[in-house]
């Protein structure tokens, strides 16, 4: 004959609780591990929103830059129109890849 052991209410009720406390402890860990990845992708993305920031402050100065100098190439274009032209062309092709640069990184 095998007995039969029964299990009494306040038995179950605390192999419950310690259930639920062991699935609360582990919920807590899940949320601390949680905030800590959080909080390391927030400071990446504080980087990149840095890095991207200087780099488009860079290539507008250069854009800036550039302009002026075009200005001041197109205003003495007296003298040797084929060097001056060339230089244009040159700054032009400098401002084009720049501002594709602008474009791609106000994509990102």
């Amino acid at each position: 004959m095998t007995a039969k052991k029964e299990v009494s209410n306040n038995e179950i009720l605390e192999a419950m609780e310690l259930f639920a406390k062991s699935v609360d402890r582990r919920f807590d860990e899940l949320k601390g591990e949680l905030s800590a990845e959080i909080k390391s992708v927030k400071g990446e993305l504080s980087e990149f929103k840095s890095e991207m920031a200087s780099a488009l402050a860079y290539i507008h100065s250069e854009l800036k830059l550039i302009n002026r100098q075009l200005d001041q190439l197109e205003q003495r274009i007296i003298g040797d129109e084929d060097a001056a032209a060339k230089d244009i062309l040159e700054l032009r092709k400098r401002v084009d890849f720049l501002e594709r640069q602008v474009k791609q990184l106000q994509v990102a």
